[in-house]
């Protein structure tokens, strides 16, 4: 679920939302008392359903705000060959002649204590070896095999940070490509601790 676009509908819809159904319950159950005139008994009880759905959605826009601020989350934004992000869905790799660059903005949002013992790990398609760029290499490491790149999520912030962290760093790593065609993608996953973190991404397509 989408909390941010939940609580937008919520923050959208409500007003009319509590407007018809104070409307409705005012019909059905009107608020009736010994010291409310007959004439005023419609107002009054319409008066009282809306600011009880206010009060209602105002409460569930506030606890869904809440679940946001908890949230512990991991977002990758891949490129391609340069270091320029346009935020789109898929990016395709293409190789000059036999290399290609990828390079990954890394976004840590939330508590701190949640990214410790965490690694992210870039499974590599069968066709292609990963090789470090010197100026990224401390943040990573790459398996034995070149098919996989390791990345210490404690690497990436100061570990000392106690309060809501938002720091982003730019990563990259060269891959070589030992078939004529390659056509795959990279999968990311999150290893380490049971903590849950979202991992929020979009998606590189090796392609010659």
């Amino acid at each position: 679920m989408d909390l941010k676009k939940t609580r937008k509908l919520i923050i959208i819809g409500s007003p009319m939302i509590a407007t018809l159904l104070s409307a409705y319950l005012t019909s059905v159950c009107p608020v009736s008392a010994s010291f409310i005139p007959e004439d005023k008994a419609y107002g009054i009880s319409l008066t009282l359903y809306s600011g009880l759905f206010v009060a209602l959605f105002t409460g569930l826009d506030y606890l869904i705000n809440w679940f946001i601020q908890q949230r512990t989350i991991i977002k990758v934004e891949f490129s391609a060959n340069r270091p320029e992000f346009n935020k789109l869905e898929l990016v395709h790799c293409d190789f000059n002649v036999d290399t290609a660059t990828v390079y990954m903005k890394v976004k840590l949002a939330g508590y701190p204590n949640k990214f410790l013992q965490k690694e992210m790990k870039l499974m590599l398609p069968v066709q292609v070896a990963a090789q470090t760029i010197e100026k990224y290499s401390k943040y990573y490491e790459i398996c034995t095999d070149k098919k996989s790149v390791t990345i210490d999520l404690e690497k990436l912030f100061n570990t000392e940070k106690t309060e809501v962290i938002d720091d982003s760093i730019t990563l990259g790593f060269n891959v070589i490509k030992s078939d004529d065609e390659v056509h795959g993608f990279i999968e990311t996953v999150i290893v380490g601790s049971k903590r849950k973190i979202m991992l929020e991404k979009n998606n590189l397509l090796f392609t010659k």
